[in-house]
């Protein structure tokens, strides 16, 4: 069951950032980007408890300029913003996988990512791609191209690609092999 976090208004759609915070993450990219201009649109939503020192102190100014910065988000209050958000945004410098940017994907929503490998291999089809140093401008010609829904079907594909089922078949298949062989 979904739970809508404290503090989430109605007024405008949800740009959703989910992950630990810290420096690999890119979170200073929201200093440039946040602008009086797209808060007037977007609520800017991060959701992800503190991680590695460094980016602390750039979430704390940014909630002053009007970014929600979501510390204790529980499963519930996650599922919530994947369901109701506008887009999912995630500039990260590296990425072991990205596994929020995968859930995103599975709920269907938008993908703005920075244009990494593991962001080729995982994003899914519908996601645009963008340099981790994105100005508000090309930011806002993003998210006007990037707002349509993917179809059903191409949501349903792309969940059934990273289910576990999928993930387990991958795994079971090539060990079993070695085994009979």
């Amino acid at each position: 069951h979904d739970v809508r976090p404290e503090g989430i208004a109605d007024d405008r759609p949800i740009l959703l950032l989910v992950g630990t915070v810290e420096p690999r993450k890119n979170y200073e990219a929201l200093e440039r980007i946040v602008t009086p201009a797209l808060l007037a649109d977007w609520q800017v939503i991060v959701a992800g408890r503190p991680g590695w020192q460094g980016a602390l102190a750039v979430l704390d100014g940014l909630t002053a300029r009007g970014v929600t910065w979501l510390q204790k988000a529980s499963d519930a209050n996650l599922r919530w913003l994947y369901r109701n958000a506008g887009i999912f945004l995630t500039l990260s410098h590296a990425e072991g996988f990205n596994m929020p940017l995968v859930e995103a994907g599975s709920y269907g929503l938008p993908v703005i990512c920075s244009d990494l490998p593991i962001h080729r291999s995982v994003a899914p089809p519908w996601a645009r791609f963008t340099s981790t140093d994105v100005d508000a401008e090309v930011l806002r010609l993003l998210l006007n191209g990037a707002a349509a829904r993917p179809e059903p079907e191409a949501i349903t594909r792309y969940g059934e690609r990273f289910s576990w089922a999928t993930v387990c078949d991958n795994i079971e298949r090539p060990l079993l092999a070695i085994r009979s062989a």
